[in-house]
């Protein structure tokens, strides 16, 4: 983190949350990482950027909704947060974000962690919000393209975000239909180009003579 000439800012969640012994707590951080540190949420100004940068962190493997009541100071500053949350369930025990928080609270831009799977970035009142998913896929749970957002900012605000694919590999399920097929053959038509790095979970359809299928 310290190679990279920006500042970084992390919002524990309740994968890593803020527990005696967390790294977070013990370790020496590059002074370009700022770790937000507290359930309560603080803003770090940068003003050569003329940027706010609003967040908190979780404390427990649980969170009370952080943006309940927030509104962001409204000075001609640009406004953003990093938070770790939910913004799909209302009761979610990890920091339930709802539509009129986001409507209320001021921001630009509301990067979110916590849900595994990548969305497109949301649009409610003034604010975008967008969580992209994990970076890597771990298991058959988490399929697909994995990545990040790179975004940009213009003098008024207006954000932009494109995604940009990380993983090194992905984990797939493929459905294969063996009937009248050599099974092998099959399955290797039915790969596409490319997925050498890959994790595939291939379900083998249809029918097949009495040899069954040889790989």
């Amino acid at each position: 983190l310290s190679a990279i000439r920006a500042p970084v800012f992390i919002s524990p969640g309740n994968h890593d949350c803020l527990l005696p012994g967390s790294a977070y707590l013990t370790e020496v951080w590059p002074e370009n990482v700022h770790i937000f540190k507290t359930d309560e949420i603080e803003a770090v100004e940068l003003p050569e950027k003329n940027l706010r940068v609003y967040g908190a962190g979780f404390t427990a493997r649980f969170e009370k909704p952080l943006l309940e009541g927030f509104h962001a100071k409204s000075d001609g500053m640009t406004n953003l947060m990093v938070v770790h949350g939910n913004p799909t369930q209302a009761a979610s025990p990890y920091n339930p974000i709802t539509q009129a928080q986001l409507e209320a609270s001021g921001l630009a831009y509301l990067a979110l962690g916590h849900i595994h799977k990548g969305a497109e970035p949301l649009t409610f009142g003034g604010t975008v919000c967008a969580w992209p998913g994990c970076p890597e896929g771990r298991g058959f749970d988490e399929l697909g393209e994995k990545g990040f957002y790179s975004g940009t900012m213009d003098d008024s605000g207006k954000v932009s975000l494109t995604f940009v694919p990380f993983a090194r590999r992905r984990y797939e399920i493929l459905t294969v239909d063996v009937t009248e097929q050599d099974p092998r053959a099959a399955i290797e038509a039915a790969l596409p180009a490319d997925t050498a790095q890959d994790l595939y979970r291939i379900l083998l359809t249809g029918e097949t003579g009495e040899g069954g299928v040889h790989t």
